[in-house]
């Protein structure tokens, strides 16, 4: 058998970035048990079966790797078309074609590099570990990583593992690694896709790497621009979150009741950057007739298009706003709250928006991704408020009437990929 583990050396990406990836793989045992054996064989055991010595044993293994990058439509649903040269759809490129894919979903290349080999009939004994790393740059156009109802644009790194043992067939595999991409330059301004894919002769600068001696995985990020090169186009994207991040301009939403302004929503920024939270406070004001005693929340994110693009029997609402030509093609529930406000002057909140996996807001001529918080206000008479605080009332009657405010946000990524952990999430595979 055979054990392939790869790994990036960072989490996600930016446009334009130089990316490295190293790739091990060590010969195994066929036996799925072999290891339980490997661990007894030493314990005096007269019934245990003889060891068998497989140092002889041995694995010659072929590793190719290619970067591929794709925006998959489905068409069931969008009538958009990246380029009309059918060269560049998926069925005249198999290895485009991701295995979850849809035969309904249409396949197009944004990019894609020349095949380069990792490792070439490298022979691996039992036990043995092999160890080579690659280096290569991405466009500085690239849209970001997204998986939405309408469309996906998915960034990989596919290795092409062809292995055989002694006198065995040779047997091959596809491995796709995914390469996380945010894209802060889709958050000013729209992506205008057709005017920059497919890219056919973008140069990836790629560089193979091979040990030795093997030296323990992590890399230097200034090492790695000397190594791929690096150019304004990297450092931009982070320039571009990093002023993002610093437009906070507090925010006030007035609630009110029969005129009377009951509450007051303070939120300190609606840009939001993955990685921080979004805090915001709710200010109940005294000596109203009315009362706000519950608030919950939503968080949403919606996916949207132009009404062009949608297929004839498709329908969708519009996005609301004045300027907005965009209808929703899907909401996503992120996550749910619930603040109690009852006998409280003051109720601060902090949303957080850590997980990585977070898509941050998108702007492109197909597809467009818009975040936003939903608040819905219960409330009571404040006499009736002060008989339930009072014991006079077991339970507390709430207005069937309750008025919604939706906050929109825009959400960045974080201003520099070196800030978080270097080291990627390591997938391994045994064949």
């Amino acid at each position: 058998m055979l054990l392939l583990r790869a790994t990036l050396h960072r989490k996600w990406y930016a446009p334009g970035d130089n990316i490295k990836a190293e790739v091990e793989f060590q010969c195994l045992a066929n036996e799925p048990n072999s290891a339980l054996k490997s661990r007894f064989r030493d314990v005096g055991n007269s019934f245990g079966a003889p060891v068998i010595d497989n140092s002889s044993i041995s694995i010659t293994a072929s590793i190719t790797g290619r970067v591929v990058c794709t925006c998959v439509v489905d068409s069931r649903l969008l009538q958009y078309a990246l380029a009309w040269d059918e060269g560049n759809v998926a069925q005249h490129c198999p290895e485009l074609v991701d295995e979850s894919t849809s035969s309904d979903c249409r396949v197009y290349k944004l990019c894609c590099s020349d095949d380069f080999a990792l490792a070439q009939d490298i022979p691996l004994r039992l036990g043995e570990t092999k160890a080579v790393s690659v280096t290569f740059a991405v466009p500085d156009s690239l849209p970001p990583s997204y998986k939405g109802r309408c469309l996906r644009f998915c960034h990989t790194l596919l290795l092409k593992v062809s292995y055989h043992g002694e006198g065995e067939p040779t047997s091959s595999s596809n491995v796709r690694i995914p390469i996380s991409v945010f894209s802060p330059q889709s958050v000013l301004s729209p992506l205008l896709l057709p005017l920059c894919f497919p890219m056919d002769n973008f140069n990836f600068r790629v560089r193979i790497c091979v040990p030795d001696p093997p030296q323990p995985f992590g890399v230097d990020e200034h090492e790695l621009n000397d190594v791929v090169g690096s150019g304004l186009s990297c450092r931009r994207p982070n320039f571009i979150a990093s002023h993002l991040a610093k437009q906070r301009t507090p925010l006030e939403f007035p609630l009110s009741f029969a005129g009377d302004v009951v509450l007051t929503v303070v939120v300190s920024s609606t840009t939001v950057m993955v990685g921080s939270s979004l805090r915001a406070a709710f200010l109940p004001r005294d000596g109203c007739t009315s009362r706000v005693v519950m608030v919950q929340g939503v968080l949403e994110m919606l996916e949207c298009t132009f009404p062009e693009h949608l297929q004839r029997g498709v329908t969708c609402h519009e996005l609301p706003g004045e300027e907005s030509r965009l209808v929703v093609t899907q909401t996503s529930v992120v996550e749910e709250f619930e603040w109690n406000l009852i006998g409280r002057s003051s109720v601060p909140i902090s949303i957080p928006f850590s997980n990585i996996n977070y898509y941050a807001s998108m702007q492109t001529d197909a597809v467009t991704t818009c975040w936003q918080l939903r608040l819905r206000f219960l409330w009571c008479s404040a006499s009736r408020l002060k008989e339930f605080s009072s014991g006079f009332r077991s339970q507390l009657p709430v207005e069937e009437e309750q008025p919604e405010l939706v906050v929109p946000l825009t959400v960045v990524p974080p201003p520099n990929p070196g800030h978080i952990p270097r080291k990627g999430i390591t997938l391994e595979v045994i064949f």
